[in-house]
C-alpha cells in the first residue's frame, strides 16, 4: 500500500474512531478544557463473523483475484493482536499540551461542533 492510500485510510480510521469517541456516553468533553485529561467509556465490540480470509487462502473462494502474487508478500510488522489497542484514551485542552511542537503536523476532526487534533507522531508511533 503505497503512502497516500496509507494516508487516506488512517484518515478513515480516526474519523471512524473520533465517530465513536463523541458518540454520547457519560465522559466529559474536553471541549471544556480546565487542563483536565477526559477518559471516555468503553464501546462494544463488533460480533465475531466467520468470513473468507486473504490471510488464510489468497485465492480463497469468494476472494477477488490478487493484483499481487501471494508468493510476493513479505511480512511487514507485527503480527495480528501485535498493536495493543487504545482502550481508555485520554485528551487535552489545545492550549494545555505543551509536548507539541509549535508547527506539528496533526490530522484533524469536527464532529457535531466538537474539533479534535491527533498528532501524526502519535498516530504513527509504534
Amino acid at each position: 500500500m503505497n503512502r497516500r492510500a496509507r494516508l487516506v485510510a488512517l484518515g478513515v480510521v480516526l474519523t471512524v474512531l473520533a465517530a465513536a469517541c463523541s458518540s454520547g456516553g457519560t465522559g466529559r468533553t474536553a471541549a471544556g478544557g480546565g487542563g483536565k485529561t477526559t477518559a471516555l467509556p468503553q464501546v462494544k465490540p463488533s460480533p465475531h463473523e466467520e468470513v473468507p480470509s486473504g490471510l488464510d487462502d489468497p485465492t480463497g473462494r469468494g476472494l477477488p483475484h490478487p493484483l499481487v502474487a501471494p508468493a510476493e508478500h513479505h511480512s511487514g510488522g507485527s503480527g495480528p493482536d501485535g498493536i495493543p489497542a487504545v482502550d481508555a484514551p485520554t485528551f487535552q485542552h489545545a492550549g494545555d499540551v505543551g509536548w507539541l511542537r509549535v508547527r506539528e503536523p496533526v490530522l484533524s476532526v469536527e464532529l457535531a461542533s466538537q474539533a479534535r487534533a491527533y498528532s501524526v507522531q502519535t498516530v504513527s508511533w509504534g
